[in-house]
């Protein structure tokens, strides 16, 4: 009589409210989804001790020693594994992931070729696989900008000016492998940046710059690295008075150390440094900025630490220092993110000496982030900047993006900002704003050779002097001609009424030899 009555009851229990099983896949799953990483390591290769060919004791035994951060116990498993299904995308990605634990670059590029050639229509793969073969393998890398921008300036005072900036830039880079673990790098570019007072009609500066550089590139072992770059700037004024003509050489050098579980990065770089001149018949000054930055990234406590500091000394006389530190966690769907940086915020110009301005900072910063991959993403943020002047900026900022249900490439945006400072500073931007933007896209990732992107973006904006409407059209296409080549165009155009607007071209190609 009592188990007719328990009867009911057991046909309402879900099957995953009965425990599973003790030495068994399911059982190994439920430690690994509770945190228990080591007992389920050891529940999983008890599986494989009865069949060492048993694909779910393979799959439970990678996951764990993943979640353990033992690559080199988990790789061997993902490789039998995938040699008893290949092509599947998932292993293979399990695959990339245990081989750039181990800093395996040759393997994880042979690893994400065959992710590509498994799902053609994945764009985030070919992006990965791109900025790889790009930094890996040989090759010539051309892009390619330009941009104009109206700006209306000095909208506080009792004489406003539109104020034109544009520029040009092509060039390429290239790679060419010397030898194993030796490569050689360089590349060109010439580029024109000009200002002009568009409403009284006369130019500030418009000066052109041709870059030439070489180098090599050395990986002595999977945990060092280094590159070393040297190259001349040839600088003329097209238009306008501040550099006449000149030649100026330019250097870098840079090593990367993996030491444990902590990645170890330092850079040296010697280049010419723009800056907008005092006025007068000078309207543009040329100095040299030698810079040294370093950084410092690893796990600890559960989180992402990104830790950097630099030093940069320019010929005027001026040495200043930068650091910072941010802390980044995942737990789930959700991310946390926290920050620290001290720097600087240059003025608008040199000072009547030719010397640089500046305003020391100390910046800190919070944020959330949670998301559900192809449904959602939210996220909030706020920062507070103390100036060195006394003045004061609290920022916050929302976001809230949401992808159609039934159509996956349609996906909209709503996005709220604030900044707030204490006070007008002369020099440098310090306006109270207030800002929404909503925004409509369509992203197409189906072709096996191309993706697209098209967006509109309507902002509603709000500041000390008035309030204004804000236009952003949005433009991408990419055409992928496998581990060949790539080419990708970009566009934008923003229209803000009272303000300005501005235009932007971008493109970026790879062709692999």
């Amino acid at each position: 009589m009592k188990i007719l009555l328990l009867l009911p009851f057991l046909a309402l229990t879900p099957p995953a409210a009965l425990a599973a099983q003790p030495g068994t896949y399911d059982y190994g799953m439920e430690q690994r989804r509770g945190g228990d990483y080591a007992g389920a390591k050891e529940t999983f290769l008890q599986l494989l001790a009865q069949n060492p060919a048993n694909g779910g004791g393979l799959e439970g035994l990678a996951l764990a020693c993943l979640s353990l951060g033992q690559y080199a116990e988990a790789l061997p498993a993902l490789e039998k594994w995938n040699a008893q299904s290949p092509g599947n995308p998932y292993i293979l990605g399990l695959l990339l992931r245990a081989q750039k634990g181990l800093r395996n670059e040759a393997g994880a590029l042979a690893t994400l070729k065959a992710l590509a050639a498994a799902d053609p229509r994945d764009c985030a793969v070919r992006s990965r696989l791109d900025a790889d073969l790009e930094r890996l393998e040989r090759g010539l890398f051309p892009y390619g900008k330009s941009y104009k921008s109206y700006s209306e300036e000095g909208l506080d005072t009792a004489s406003p000016q539109r104020i034109l900036y544009e520029g040009t830039s092509a060039g390429s880079r290239f790679r060419v492998p010397l030898k194993a673990g030796l490569d050689l790098i360089g590349g060109a570019e010439i580029r024109e940046e000009a200002q002009r007072n568009d409403g009284q009609g006369f130019t500030y500066y418009d000066i052109q710059e041709q870059t030439y550089s070489a180098g090599l590139n050395g990986r002595p072992s999977r945990d060092l690295g280094w590159e070393a770059e040297y190259g001349l700037s040839l600088l003329s004024d097209i238009e306008g008075a501040g550099i006449g003509h000149k030649q100026v050489s330019r250097a870098r050098l840079a090593g990367s150390w993996h030491y444990r579980s902590a990645d170890l990065r330092l850079a040296l770089n010697s280049a010419p440094k723009f800056l907008r001149g005092p006025g007068g018949t000078q309207f543009f000054k040329l100095l040299r900025e030698n810079s040294v930055r370093a950084e410092a990234e690893a796990g600890l406590w559960g989180w992402d630490w990104l830790a950097r500091a630099g030093i940069y000394d320019t010929s005027d006389g001026t040495t200043l220092g930068a650091y910072g530190l941010r802390g980044l966690k995942e737990t789930g769907p959700y991310v946390f993110q926290s920050a620290y940086s001290h720097g600087q915020q240059e003025f608008y110009s040199t000072s009547a000496e030719g010397h640089l301005r500046y305003v020391s900072l100390d910046r800190l910063s919070l944020g959330l982030r949670r998301a559900s991959a192809g449904v959602y993403r939210a996220g909030v943020s706020a920062a507070k900047t103390f100036y060195s002047d006394t003045n004061r900026l609290e920022e916050l900022e929302t976001e809230l993006t949401g992808w159609l249900p039934w159509q996956k490439e349609f996906y909209a945006s709503y996005r709220f900002s604030v900044q707030d400072f204490r006070g007008v500073r002369d020099g440098y931007s310090s306006i109270d704003e207030r800002a929404h933007w909503l925004g409509a896209y369509w992203r197409r990732c189906g072709g096996y050779n191309w993706s697209a992107l098209a967006g509109y973006e309507h902002g509603f904006l709000e500041d000390s002097l008035a309030s204004y409407k804000g236009d952003v059209y949005l433009a991408e296409a990419e055409w992928y001609a496998g581990q060949r080549g790539s080419v990708r165009v970009q566009g934008r155009r923003k229209t803000t009424t009272g303000r300005g607007r501005s235009y932007s071209l971008g493109l970026q190609a790879r062709y692999s030899f």
